[in-house]
């Protein structure tokens, strides 16, 4: 899991040129995957403050108004920047502390903000039925190294803190993929439990997790991972796990785009390697899996649109770029047009041609180009838009 190395200047203020002085340096390791929740936990550890008077903020030019991280989205957006930028004195991290209205945490930890859901659940005073055992107060104290933060952790043990529900619930995925023959559902429960039972109810497979103290580390208190009743029905009981499994172990054949592996191939495969016998549908859906694996859903591509454009910009200074969505967030059109290519246009003969493509993609579409040519003859691309199927789109 990559980590990344981040300068920390707390402490200081915003002076009116929008630079941040009067500062005190510090530094962080933080992971790519983190959300917002976990990277304001962790920076309010490093720094022995209370979370909930924290503010993070960035400048991505001297001169330019801060940026304040503050969501989810927010934290994706300093990550793509991030690895963008060369050296860890790059992008600095701005802490300041705002006035806190709130008793700070008297456990031995920050956590981050109790979402409603939570506080509800803990007026209720059901805490006290959490499965606490003796020690519990020892563990709490424990350092970093004692709380499971890989993903890729494969050693599941009764007894064993997580650094928070998501990772536990993706180690659990991980290790049914890795165990081959492991399947099994998620018991609904409240926010600070987390149980898993063998789909079949004769099983005594079971896991068994909860929150400590209403923080976001969780404990396995229960794990018996012996299964009682034979794998055959194990294994096929369940389509979606079963599609999982076979896109965990067959997404590297289709890593290139240009590999035609048929859903037929995949039948074939898996039966040679485990003895499954695959239906096409079941084939069909692995397939559709693994490539959401590698590169990801369509609808995470366009959420990113935004990003990408604002960086074309940031990179390629002069560039204009634009994206327009309808009134309910979904996507109409984007247009883009790089700094050279409007240098060169001075240059080029006075006509333009206009041409489009049909986008074979998830969501169809039409995309357009702009191109001219320059004195020798050659052809100049000017612009490029990208049109939803369902809507017409005029240049700008």
């Amino acid at each position: 899991m990559e980590n990344i190395p981040i300068l920390l200047q707390r402490s200081g203020e915003w002076d009116d040129n929008n630079n941040f002085i009067n500062f005190h340096v510090d530094a962080i390791l933080i992971k790519t995957y983190w959300k917002f929740e976990q990277l304001l936990r962790e920076i309010a550890k490093q720094l022995q403050k209370d979370n909930k008077t924290i503010v993070i903020q960035y400048a991505i030019a001297q001169g330019y108004l801060p940026i304040t991280i503050c969501s989810d989205m927010s934290v994706s957006v300093y990550m793509e920047l991030k690895k963008s930028s060369a050296g860890m004195t790059t992008l600095p991290l701005c802490v300041s502390f705002a006035k806190n209205t709130i008793a700070a945490s008297t456990s031995s930890f920050d956590v981050a903000p109790i979402s409603p859901e939570i506080a509800q659940f803990e007026s209720t005073n059901m805490i006290t039925t959490f499965d606490v055992q003796e020690g519990d107060d020892a563990i709490l104290e424990l350092d970093d190294a004692n709380i499971v933060t890989d993903q890729f952790h494969q050693n599941v043990e009764k007894g064993q803190i997580y650094e928070d529900k998501n990772l536990l619930a993706f180690v659990m995925k991980q290790y049914a993929q890795n165990m081959i023959l492991i399947q099994y559902i998620s018991i609904p429960t409240e926010y600070t439990m987390y149980i898993l039972e063998c789909v079949d109810e004769r099983c005594t497979w079971r896991l068994k997790a909860s929150s400590l103290r209403a923080s976001n580390l969780f404990k396995v208190t229960d794990f018996n991972s012996v299964h009682s009743y034979l794998t055959d029905k194990r294994f096929c009981s369940q389509k979606q796990a079963v599609s999982a499994f076979v896109a965990a172990v067959e997404q590297d054949k289709l890593v290139d785009p240009k590999t035609i592996y048929t859903p037929t191939n995949i039948q074939r495969d898996i039966q040679k390697a485990y003895g499954m016998d695959l239906s096409y549908m079941q084939a069909w859906r692995s397939k559709e899996k693994a490539i959401q694996l590698l590169r990801r859903s369509p609808s995470e591509s366009y959420k990113k649109m935004p990003t990408y454009l604002y960086m074309l910009e940031y990179a390629y200074l002069g560039s204009v770029t634009r994206l327009h969505i309808e009134g309910d967030g979904s996507f109409l059109y984007a247009f883009i047009t790089i700094y050279a290519s409007i240098r060169g246009w001075v240059y080029c003969r006075p006509t333009v041609v206009v041409d489009g493509s049909f986008l074979k993609s998830t969501y169809r579409g039409t995309i357009l180009t702009a191109s001219t040519q320059d004195a020798e003859g050659q052809i100049l691309p000017v612009a490029y838009a990208i049109v939803d199927s369902e809507n017409d789109a005029s240049w700008e």
